[in-house]
């Protein structure tokens, strides 16, 4: 999509608030010229002698590309609502939207910093040149990404702005852009590659889904059966399941969405009523897919609709697994070296000790 006009981002008495006040983007459509040049550039960062010689950096693999994940929405949402709470009265205290904190929470992922914690690993290049935006479902994380620990080691933003689904369909409305009747242009490598596991993040239980396609292929060397994990699949609000991996035994799993089934669960297992192996908590009903800042139908819920067409997208995906992703493979192979290592763990986590709620001295 290609946009040459300057685009302001509207506001309304409906968004959350958590809503950060919008700003505005530019964009602009490259002259073929222009696009050739960046072309032979990109083509340049490739050649293995221009990389040794820049960065000295004989014998090893030239390094274009990277990416990775994250994790933090459940401490911004509560730092958020901490903050706003002593301003509101008990009353107001019991029905107020940031109370239920929408936001996904996933301790294991965050589509947020997804790429951008890694790009900046890329050599020659100003981080401050860079302007980074990111397009989500969640409000929270427009808080999020200002966090003291979102920052490289220049103490620049990792990214610099977070415009939900919501804001990015005003922004269409109002300069009268189509996306339907745009021609379809690929996504850039590695970005462009994805797998059915990945989209399915999205809505509750996809998680679990994608995780244990993955575990259970790295646990006994087979792959299983894409929708062999479907019972975790669905709008409940609380689900349990028990899936035989040979090699690791029964494993205990559940999945809850909405802050008020987690709290449940967490006093459940807290009692030791319940004991689970593997816990998938998204604090927006139905997931990602139900997130704070996505478009609104006045009197529809939508998230159970919108969770659908994920799954089914990842029916008809030509790759369904997340360790086969030929990019993440390499990714691993050229640079992190080792899931858990020294550098993805520097790179892919976050610290949640590393700032300190609004309510701490």
């Amino acid at each position: 999509m290609h946009m040459g006009s300057q685009i302001r981002l509207g506001r309304d008495g409906r968004d959350h608030p958590n809503h950060c006040p919008g700003g505005r983007i530019a964009a602009h459509l490259l002259s073929k010229k222009q696009a050739e040049k960046v072309e032979d550039q990109l083509a340049a960062l490739g050649d293995p002698q221009r990389f040794a010689e820049t960065y000295h950096a004989e014998g090893k693999p030239v390094l274009v590309y990277a990416m990775g994940d994250g994790n933090h929405s459940l401490a911004t949402a509560k730092a958020c609502w901490e903050e706003l709470k002593p301003t509101l009265s008990p009353e107001e205290q019991l029905t107020h939207p940031a109370r239920y904190a929408l936001v996904e929470l996933v301790n294991l992922y965050d589509d947020s910093l997804e790429f951008e914690a890694i790009h900046r690993v890329l050599f020659g290049v100003d981080p401050k040149k860079l302007f980074v935006v990111s397009i989500m479902p969640c409000t929270a994380k427009k808080a999020e990404c200002a966090l003291p620990t979102m920052k490289d080691e220049q103490g620049d933003q990792d990214v610099d702005v977070v415009l939900t689904t919501r804001e990015i369909v005003r922004m269409l409305r109002g300069e009268q852009i189509n996306p339907a009747v745009l021609p379809e242009t690929p996504f850039d490598s590695p970005l462009g590659t994805g797998t059915g596991a990945a989209v399915v993040f999205g809505a509750t239980g996809g998680v679990m889904d994608a995780a244990l396609r993955s575990a259970y292929y790295l646990i006994t060397g087979k792959e299983p059966k894409p929708d062999a994990f479907s019972a975790v699949r669905g709008m409940g609000s609380w689900k349990e399941a028990v899936f035989t991996i040979p090699g690791a035994g029964n494993v205990r799993v559940a999945v809850v969405s909405g802050l008020g089934n987690t709290r449940k669960l967490m006093h459940a297992i807290d009692e030791g009523d319940v004991d689970y192996d593997f816990v998938e908590v998204m604090a927006c009903p139905g997931g990602c897919a139900g997130g704070g800042g996505q478009p609104i139908h006045d009197g529809q819920e939508l998230a159970a609709y919108r969770g659908d067409i994920l799954w089914s997208i990842d029916k008809s995906a030509k790759v369904r697994f997340s360790h086969r992703n030929k990019d993440v493979q390499a990714l691993y192979r050229e640079f992190l070296k080792a899931p858990l290592g020294e550098k993805s763990h520097h790179l892919l986590h976050t610290d949640h000790n590393g700032w300190k709620m609004p309510n701490e001295k």
